[in-house]
């Protein structure tokens, strides 16, 4: 009888030392999917940020190649100025 009254108090300590190990295990899964969908977010939010900077980069040398161009125009323009003032004389 003493025996039998040892099993049950075991199986049911048993038991719940199960459920706690069920709980805990069930948190450590939850914290891993919730740190996964924060290191994609994070992961999307650095190629959004990277693409933001190359198209600025490409901007700002769109600006520079065409106040390049617009500079050479200015120049041929004064040259052509000089030219015809030179052969009107």
């Amino acid at each position: 009888l003493d025996e039998m009254e040892w099993m049950a108090t075991d199986f049911r300590e048993e038991d719940r030392w199960k459920g706690s190990m069920r709980k805990r295990e069930v948190k450590a899964v939850e914290k891993f999917f919730a740190d996964a969908q924060i290191r994609e977010e994070r992961v999307e939010r650095d190629n959004r940020y990277r693409l933001v900077r190359i198209a600025g980069m490409m901007g700002r040398e769109v600006r520079r190649f065409w106040t390049q161009i617009d500079q050479l125009a200015q120049h041929q323009v004064a040259v052509r100025a000089e030219h015809d003032l030179k052969s009107q004389r």
